[in-house]
């Protein structure tokens, strides 16, 4: 394997691993120092962090390198000390022996061993094959999900909200629909998110209709949808830490 599929693996193997895994127990500590309590404090942080496990593999070919001259007397190479010009004495006889080219032994020349390729260890290629693998199998259990969410999505029906609704949740410009296709309240739409609820809304009373609303589109101020998405995501690519 190339060099530089060596090098894109450590990327994403042991090096990126190494330092998400140092930025995860720094945030810890700190909101375990403060005493962070609030929900929405946490949900930031740790947003943070998944966002930075995320760019982690490709900030080494964004961040541009920084060279850092080192001296001579630094990098431990020492130059040799000089030696002094010497003049030859009065009288001395410069010799020089001069061979001729006939008289040179003649040393055959030994054949050219045949280039063969360099081969390289195969665990790299191993290794890419087996987190390829992982990959592939996570991916394949989140389609049917997502082809899921998408057919609620396609089936849904707009809804007119009843008067009983607090006032503070009628302005939203989050829509609301209802479908037959869920037993539950969820929010879909990672770009553009809306609110389904169940056709059985009709029967809730109005305390509960406003504390599933409310509910829900605190998930759309959080943009909990699109963080889902990049946790699955940040799953399938980092699966061997899970599985650690």
């Amino acid at each position: 394997m190339s060099p530089e599929w060596n090098g894109t693996l450590y990327r994403l193997g042991p090096d990126s691993s190494f330092w998400i895994a140092i930025v995860a127990v720094i945030v810890a500590l700190i909101l375990i120092t403060v005493r962070v309590r609030s929900s929405g404090v946490l949900h930031a942080a740790w947003s943070a962090v998944l966002c930075a496990m995320l760019l982690m593999p490709v900030l080494p070919y964004c961040v541009p390198s920084i060279s850092i001259p080192v001296p001579a007397a630094a990098s431990g190479v020492v130059a040799p000390p000089e030696i002094p010009a010497t003049t030859p004495q009065a009288g001395a006889i410069e010799r020089r022996e001069v061979i001729a080219p006939a008289l040179a032994p003649m040393v055959p020349e030994a054949p050219a061993a045949a280039a063969s390729p360099a081969q390289g260890p195969m665990w790299p290629g191993v290794a890419l094959a087996v987190y390829g693998i992982g990959v592939l199998a996570l991916v394949s259990r989140l389609l049917p999900g997502w082809r899921s969410v998408a057919r609620i999505a396609r089936t849904k029906a707009g809804i007119t909200l009843d008067a009983a609704i607090s006032p503070a949740l009628r302005p939203s410009a989050t829509p609301v629909h209802e479908s037959g296709l869920v037993a539950a309240s969820l929010t879909v739409g990672i770009f553009f998110p809306q609110v389904i609820p169940p056709v059985a809304w009709r029967q809730w009373p109005a305390e509960k209709l406003n504390a599933v609303l409310a509910h829900e589109l605190a998930h759309v101020r959080r943009r909990d949808p699109l963080i889902g998405m990049l946790a699955h995501l940040n799953r399938c690519i980092f699966w061997f830490i899970r599985s650690a």
